[in-house]
């Protein structure tokens, strides 16, 4: 212990009994109350006003009359608001008041901090949750670790599973490793932090079924296709029992992903999401990660089942082989096709291109889509479900083809799924094109610059929805990582959509158009 004499108790009392002193950077608040003494901070952990000027009642707490949050005396702990305020110990030697301000061990300071930012997290508390990992870093205590714990403690409140929470936090934890500034660096712990608790928030627990089975990648597949997750949780926990890291269970995930042109893009994202995700993070976050992926895709939504996509099996049937050209081929039309001609467009270039220039048509193209968004289908309110179409059905489609390079990169098989996919997200937005919309209107002069910017926003972007502003890092992080390996001209057509896309009005809600929707749709069971 480290003993100060901090004041005399003839000054405390000279002074009403409250007396502010500093022991080193600590302002530390000094009290005598019905004789007894305490020591605590003096600025309230909430926003820093003093609580020297609080009110102490009779029953040993003191209230900071800002925001009415209110600290017991003896230990801090905050009886009404949130964080707790730190306490100290003191003695009385000699008529001076002595006060230990070293504080607690780095151990117990962590597990507090821990504590506090386990309640706001459970809570969504934001600015809490802000605070507390400030304090880890403060402490030299890594925050990251943070993430970890979150992780284990919401991994079972996600019925459906894998959400956005999970693969922006990929993209943060990326940011967070660039960054060098701490306030950036607690801007991305927090934003991972605050979707995660947003999309778990009061949520009772969803049980993973237990069992093991031996890891066996045909057998998940299968097990994933049946939609048979007790049997697919039981082969990723053998998995995790057996030892086996990440880069032996991606493929396996990347096929079941791939095998439907499902969950409108987000089963590969996910995938390719949580490879990312467990590279930047501590081995133990591999299991939670794995049963919510693995839950997800039992639940996801199988599109070319449905009439839009119908011709998506037989043409993925129809594309066998690729041919040997390098270059990529014209995009004439295809940014403006509907989903049957931009699958037969993939078909009939595999004749003579190899994949990976399909690839750069298709990206090219579904960029040029983004650019000629209609705005209209996402503003309007009188939309029936088939034509509310939002700039997520662009975004997904470039998010998409960044996942399809990373994964049909590594795993050559899945080429005609993944660019047959691709050709759907094109298609489907046919409807939603404005076809007067000129491209160099929005296109980007100076790229470096309008990257900043983008980065800028991103740090400070102010959406109060966790899903938008996950699709703002997403998205502009996406682009920038394909446009570092697209031709010129495609390029372009990337910045130039994601010019666009910022530059346009956001409408979170959709207030009246929810109304109008359930209206229609009920009333089709009445008598007019």
């Amino acid at each position: 212990m480290e003993w100060t004499n901090a004041i005399s108790l003839e000054d405390l009392r000279s002074k009403g009994g409250k007396a502010v002193v500093n022991i080193g950077p600590k302002q530390i608040l000094i009290i005598e109350e019905d004789d007894n003494l305490f020591a605590i901070d003096n600025r309230c952990p909430h926003e820093g006003y003093p609580l020297a000027v609080g009110t102490i009642d009779g029953e040993c707490r003191i209230t900071c009359n800002w925001h009415n949050w209110k600290f017991d005396l003896k230990s801090g702990t905050c009886l009404i608001g949130e964080d707790d305020v730190s306490s100290y110990p003191l003695s009385l030697e000699a008529g001076q008041v002595r006060v230990d301000a070293s504080g607690p061990s780095l151990e117990s300071i962590g597990e507090k901090i821990m504590q506090g930012l386990r309640i706001g997290f459970e809570k969504r508390q934001y600015g809490r949750m802000a605070r507390e990992l400030t304090r880890l870093d403060m402490h030299g205590i890594d925050p990251k670790g943070a993430v970890l714990e979150a992780i284990l403690w919401s991994h079972d409140k996600f019925e459906f599973g894998m959400s956005h929470a999970h693969a922006a936090m990929a993209d943060w934890l990326g940011l967070y490793e660039q960054a060098e500034a701490r306030e950036e660096r607690i801007i991305c712990l927090n934003e991972i932090l605050d979707h995660l608790s947003h999309d778990s928030l009061r949520h009772s627990p969803f049980p993973y079924a237990e069992g093991l089975a031996p890891w066996n990648a045909a057998e998940l597949v299968a097990a994933i296709d049946a939609e048979d997750e007790a049997k697919a949780l039981a082969i990723v926990r053998g998995a995790c029992a057996e030892g086996l890291a990440w880069p032996a269970l991606e493929g396996a995930f990347t096929e079941a992903a791939l095998a439907y042109y499902q969950d409108f893009g987000h089963a590969l994202i996910w995938v390719q999401k949580t490879g990312e995700a467990l590279q930047r993070l501590d081995q133990r976050a591999m299991e939670p990660l794995l049963l919510l992926l693995t839950r997800s895709l039992c639940f996801a939504t199988r599109e070319d089942l449905i009439p839009q996509f119908r011709h998506y099996a037989p043409s993925l049937a129809a594309l066998t082989s690729f041919g040997d050209k390098t270059k990529t081929p014209s995009i004439n039309g295809l940014a403006m096709s509907g989903v049957p001609q931009a699958l037969d467009w993939v078909v009939r270039h595999a004749q003579e291109h190899t994949p990976e220039a399909l690839f750069q048509a298709l990206l090219h193209a579904s960029a040029v889509n983004m650019v000629h968004f209609d705005t209209r289908r996402s503003l309007e309110p009188y939309q029936t479900p088939t034509n509310s179409i939002s700039w997520l059905g662009f975004t997904h489609s470039l998010t998409f083809a960044d996942a399809v390079r990373i994964l049909c990169g590594r795993y050559s098989e899945f080429w005609a799924k993944g660019l047959l996919q691709m050709a759907c997200f094109i298609g489907r937005n046919r409807p939603a094109i404005d076809e007067t919309i000129r491209e160099e209107d929005w296109r980007v002069s100076d790229q470096a610059a309008f990257r900043k910017t983008l980065r800028d926003k991103i740090f400070d972007h102010g959406l109060a929805e966790p899903i938008f502003s996950s699709h703002v890092l997403k998205t502009g992080l996406a682009v920038f990582q394909l446009a570092d390996q697209a031709s010129e001209a495609c390029r372009d057509s990337l910045f130039a959509a994601l010019n666009r896309m910022f530059s346009a009005p956001l409408k979170e809600k959709q207030v009246r158009r929810i109304a109008f929707q359930a209206i229609d749709l009920v009333s089709k069971d009445f008598a007019s």
